[in-house]
Order: C-alpha cells, then sequence, then structure tokens
C-alpha cells in the first residue's frame, strides 16, 4: 500500500510549524515486510540511575533515558548528513511513538535497554517528545530501514506486552537517498511518515520514499 505525500510539518508539540512547507516530492509507502523479529530483547535496563556528576554532558543526554535529549537531534542529524554526503553514504532517520509510554517506567528502561543493544550507541539515539525515541542509522537506505523497522517494532510490541501495556507502537522512517539536505527537512519527513503511521492501525510502519527529481525541482522552486 502506498500513500500520496501531501502533508505539512509539525513542531515537536505535536502544533503545525510556521515554516512547514508541503511535501510534494515523494511518497510515503507502508511497511509490507512483515518480517518475523530474530532478535531476542533483553531483560535488564540499561540505565537504572543516573549519575549525572560522572556525565561532562548532562545537558545532551536524559538522565532517564540515557539517549539524547530532544533538542540536540537537528544538530547532530546535521553533522551526520554532512559526514554521509562527503562519503556518498546513506543515512536513515527512525522515528517511534508508544502511547501512554512514561519515561520514567519499567518499560520505558527495558526498551532503552534494548534499542542501546540493538544500535550499540547512545549517540544516535534520541528521547522523542514525552513518549517514543528517534533513531539516526548511518549506511542505511530506506529499504534497508523498513527491514530494521519490521523487527525493531516487533520487539518493542513484544517489551509493552510484557509490561501490560496497550500493544501499540507506531514507526516513521525517512532517509537521505544521496539528497543534499539539512536535518530539518528529514526530521520533517520522518514526523509526517509517523503521523502516516499513528492514523492508520493497519499499517504502523510508515516510510518516506524521497523522488530524486522531484526533489531538485522541488528545492529549485523554493530557492
Amino acid at each position: 500500500m502506498r500513500r500520496n505525500a501531501a502533508a505539512h510539518g509539525k513542531t515537536a508539540d505535536g502544533t503545525a510549524g510556521d515554516d512547514a512547507e508541503e511535501i510534494s516530492y515523494g511518497r510515503f509507502e507502508n511497511d509490507a515486510a512483515g518480517g518475523k523479529a530474530a532478535y531476542a530483547p533483553p531483560e535488564t535496563p540499561f540505565l537504572e540511575k543516573a549519575d549525572e556528576s560522572q556525565n561532562d554532558s548532562a545537558d545532551r543526554f536524559s538522565p532517564l533515558t540515557g539517549f539524547g535529549r530532544a533538542h540536540g537531534l537537528e544538530a547532530r542529524l546535521d553533522g551526520e548528513l554532512i559526514r554521509a554526503a562527503s562519503s556518498e553514504r546513506d543515512l536513515s532517520l527512525f522515528m517511534i511513538r508508544i502511547p501512554s509510554l512514561s519515561f520514567a517506567s519499567s518499560a520505558s528502561k527495558r526498551i532503552c535497554a534494548y534499542l542501546f543493544e540493538r544500535f550499540q550507541s547512545n549517540d544516535m539515539l534520541f528521547e522523542y517528545m514525552n513518549d517514543g525515541f528517534a533513531i539516526i542509522k548511518i549506511n542505511t537506505n530506506v529499504d534497508g530501514a523498513l527491514e530494521i523497522a519490521s523487527s525493531l517494532r516487533e520487539d518493542i510490541i513484544k517489551i509493552i506486552k510484557g509490561e501490560n501495556m496497550e500493544p501499540k507502537c507506531a514507526v516513521g522512517i525517512s532517509s537521505r537517498s544521496m539528497r543534499m539536505l539539512p536535518g530539518k527537512r528529514l526530521i520533517q519527513e520522518a514526523r509526517e511518515a509517523l503521523e502516516n503511521a499513528e492514523d492508520d492501525e493497519t499499517s504502523p510502519i510508515v516510510a518516506f520514499r524521497a523522488d530524486a527529481d522531484k526533489y531538485r525541482k522541488f528545492i529549485a522552486e523554493n530557492d
């Protein structure tokens, strides 16, 4: 299944941004892989207790999750996009939301443990809003990201079921797709993909697939 892309960007609190631009240079497409997860999530929390006295970057990382604070995502993404472009690599951004999740809960600690073990670094992991996470994955195109998201979501569902939470989790994806673009635009695309995933319970994973020719035309018209 595929959706036509005609949505507007949102700010971190879910309201429309003043500088939001219509996404008209690609399409949203739903995950149809439906693959089974082969990864067993760990039982132990990644971060039992914050110790900011040993962390000289307390403002960068959340004491609840150990991941980057939401406000640091765009700057880190800008840097990674520059590095990806210079080495002609792709990069994908995942946005995940889990309704009713609290970062202080045991479910959140188990999810954070799983994400840290899965991605092996908290430098590319960020909190998103009050109930989700954003992940930067280098060397990953949109098709690879869809495969990752399928098992990622299935493992998160296992965790929240084990915590007696409603088994809901939506994932939005966008990839650099060899474009020269700022982090702000990739965030907008992934956020819109996430909102599409949240709106359609039958398609909980949605990726934005950019059309290179349409994107170049869009940039030329907006310069």
